[in-house]
């Protein structure tokens, strides 16, 4: 549960599946937010039961055929959680702009956040509270932004160059919600042309030098020095950094990185610097080896 709900004198209990608060002050309850819940105007928040428990409010939250982040995780396709992290925000900025409803009340802790494992649509706890202190709302968009990096770190502990970029978008801190929105959309949407381009593998056609590697990022690196994603060290006509292989709008491009002896493309020299689109059944060609490009 986070600091600003416990401020408010909130308390969680385990109940089975559902998702169990108590509130320690009954005047802190806003009857307009409960209202406003109730009539389910606002998509995204989870259903909603208030009963009476030892003289205090108790608020139950319906969770059944909805999952948390951790039990969808194992069932996720790749790259899905830009798609994921989007929805979340969807559902904050919805509860946002209603006008009645306090954001600062969403219960942002990662395990009381649910999905529809058909949508994946985000469905948040929202508690009917008064208003907290002027401060509330800065603390709020700040536990967004720590509940959106832990999505992404879960996922995939940060694997691609974007997701890093986007986490330390998001830990700067200098970015309100809106434009995070509009950052997470751009990075679905670069995400899911990614997938669609299908996955992109480098095999050697030369039996005597077995070699095949997939792409797994955003760029691969051939070239003779150790940190490259391609090592190919057989000799000194493979520059340390010979070319990278990169994805852009759901297309693949390799770019020869002022290599000594050049890399060639089906036959044909490449310009250094220059990008070159390639595709599936193309041969890379590099002094000494010559590279299948597979693309499924």
């Amino acid at each position: 549960m986070t600091e600003i709900l416990v401020e408010k004198g909130v308390r969680e209990c385990k109940e089975g599946k559902s998702c169990v608060y108590l509130l320690n002050d009954k005047d802190v309850f806003s009857q307009l937010g409960y209202k406003v819940m109730l009539s389910r105007k606002v998509p995204g928040l989870l259903n909603a039961a208030r009963l009476r428990h030892n003289g205090q409010t108790e608020l139950i939250y319906l969770t059944n055929g909805y999952q948390t982040y951790q039990a969808l995780l194992p069932t996720l396709p790749g790259n899905s959680v830009f798609l994921l992290c989007s929805k979340v925000l969807e559902t904050v900025l919805a509860i946002k702009n209603q006008g009645f409803l306090l954001p600062e009340n969403i219960d942002t802790a990662i395990d009381r956040v649910y999905f529809d494992p058909k949508t994946y649509k985000a469905y948040l706890v929202y508690l009917p509270l008064s208003a907290g202190d002027e401060n509330c709302e800065m603390r709020f968009n700040s536990a967004v932004r720590h509940l959106l990096v832990q999505l992404i770190k879960q996922s995939s502990g940060m694997a691609s160059e974007r997701e890093r970029t986007v986490v330390e978008t998001l830990a700067s801190g200098g970015i309100g919600l809106e434009a995070i929105d509009k950052l997470l959309r751009e990075a679905a949407g670069e995400t899911a042309a990614r997938a669609s381009a299908g996955r992109l593998s480098l095999v050697s056609m030369d039996p005597s030098l077995q070699l095949s590697v997939t792409m797994e990022g955003e760029k691969l690196r051939v070239g003779r020095k150790k940190d490259n994603d391609v090592v190919l060290d057989f000799t000194n006509q493979i520059s340390r950094l010979h070319c990278v292989i990169s994805q852009q709008a759901g297309r693949f491009y390799v770019c020869d990185e002022n290599s000594s002896f050049g890399t060639g493309l089906n036959g044909r020299r490449l310009a250094p610097g220059k990008p070159a689109e390639v595709h599936n059944g193309d041969v890379l060609m590099l002094p000494g080896i010559k590279l299948k490009i597979q693309i499924v």
